[in-house]
């Protein structure tokens, strides 16, 4: 059975970016499907393909940083090794330090048909400064965000 991916506000501005990955040897369990805990993996770097891992490394540079104050998945169906999967991510554009990225990791057919769905889930993560305290996203960086895909 198919999951729909969710529905976001239309009244919001989301950046957004889908990324393919293959799934190795290494990110299976036992049984050759994706262990559980992995499936954050792909989040990370989906989240890292929409913002750009140069871009994070500056922020980094500064003393800013995002950091994950909560995590929910789903897990729909198995990946399994072999697969390529899909992973789109999707973050709205605000500049309070308090955002959810939303993903949704799919399996890529190889036949051309529809991605099944495989694993849903948000991240809500923190805009800290160097001491760890929340602030909020700095114009710039706004500036900078503005100009990321839209979706």
């Amino acid at each position: 059975m198919r999951q729909k991916p969710p529905q976001y506000p239309s009244d919001q501005i989301w950046l957004s970016s889908t990324s393919r990955y293959s799934v190795y040897y290494e990110d299976t369990d036992f049984s050759g499907y994706v262990y559980h805990a992995n499936y954050l993996k792909y989040f990370e770097r989906g989240r890292e393909e929409l913002i750009g891992l140069r871009y994070l490394q500056d922020l980094y540079q500064r003393g800013l940083h995002f950091v994950v104050a909560r995590a929910e998945v789903s897990y729909h169906k198995p990946a399994q090794h072999g697969d390529t999967l899909e992973v789109s991510t999707r973050m709205p554009l605000v500049s309070r330090p308090v955002v959810q990225v939303e993903h949704v990791i799919s399996r890529v057919a190889e036949d051309d048909s529809a991605p099944v769905v495989l694993v849903t889930g948000s991240v809500k993560l923190a805009f800290v400064d160097a001491a760890g305290e929340l602030t909020a996203v700095p114009p710039d960086v706004m500036t900078f965000f503005a100009g990321l895909p839209k979706g």
